[in-house]
């Protein structure tokens, strides 16, 4: 039996007018991938674990929009996040949005 472990939080951000800047080649990724679409609110949560069964850092991508409530987590810090880290998670979590 696994015992149950936690995720810390590290960093909490809401990408807003004031940040969208940093975070342009994201919401590019996001938005060709079919995740977003322009009027969403996103936030972005960073998160740990020391647990060898999970990753060391995970970014959970929330998603709030018209279209409903999404959470896209990729196991990386949201500095680090390549295009071919949110297509196979796209891919993986919701391929309902994939053409």
């Amino acid at each position: 039996m696994n015992e149950t472990h936690s995720h810390s939080i590290i960093s909490e951000e809401e990408i807003n007018p004031d940040n969208a800047y940093k975070y342009t080649t994201l919401l590019f990724l996001l938005r060709r991938n079919g995740l977003i679409f322009g009027d969403e609110k996103i936030t972005l949560l960073e998160t740990g674990c020391g647990d060898k069964s999970c990753p060391v850092f995970e970014t959970i991508i929330r998603i709030e929009g018209v279209e409903g409530n999404r959470e896209l987590r990729i196991a990386r810090k949201k500095e680090n996040i390549s295009r071919t880290d949110v297509y196979l998670s796209v891919k993986k979590q919701f391929p309902e949005v994939l053409n």
